[in-house]
């Protein structure tokens, strides 16, 4: 179930995939954690790998202001 051509996973973006990060975050945040939040992007959509460089810096801008945007939010 949820297999194509390339596998089973795909990579996404933060708040393009399937990750409720609100609740995810909110949670982290509950348990104490205060440490430092890195995203690593792998987002074939957005020039991963070794693409469009203006389509990752894209997508880099994407996923880090979506964070931005719930971390504002908590």
């Amino acid at each position: 179930m949820g297999y194509h051509a390339k596998g089973w996973w795909q990579y996404k973006l933060p708040g393009l995939g399937l990750l409720d990060w609100p609740r995810f975050l909110r949670q982290a945040r509950g348990y104490g954690f205060d440490g430092t939040l890195s995203m690593e992007h792998e987002d074939a959509a957005y020039g991963w790998p070794g693409k469009d460089l203006a389509a990752r810096r894209q997508g880099e801008r994407l996923g880090l202001d979506y964070l931005k945007s719930v971390l504002n939010g908590l």
